[in-house]
């Protein structure tokens, strides 16, 4: 699945030296695939008191093929931690 390898690819970035804690995923990072048409964007938020350092997550593109997708948004945070939010007409669940 490219959201989840993408989510791990990008903790792999966040937990190298090269991540500076409120900055964007660069290119390459911040979309799955890697290369050609997003199918998701990523994105990684700033530490706070229960993710660890850092959560990724992984949302369809709005006109994508995974847009009405019901496992919604892929997120992976510091501690190891995986979960979805489901889109709006979907049950949120845990992956």
């Amino acid at each position: 699945m490219d959201a989840a390898s993408a989510l791990y690819r990008a903790a792999q970035f966040a937990e190298s030296s090269a991540y500076v804690d409120g900055a964007p995923l660069p290119n390459g990072f911040n979309q799955a695939p890697q290369a050609g048409k997003a199918i998701y964007r990523l994105r990684i938020l700033s530490a706070d008191d229960s993710n660890g350092g850092y959560t990724l997550e992984a949302q369809s593109v709005g006109n994508g093929p995974m847009a009405d997708d019901a496992y919604g948004t892929f997120i992976l945070d510091a501690t190891g931690t995986k979960s979805n939010r489901g889109s709006a007409d979907a049950v949120p669940t845990n992956a």
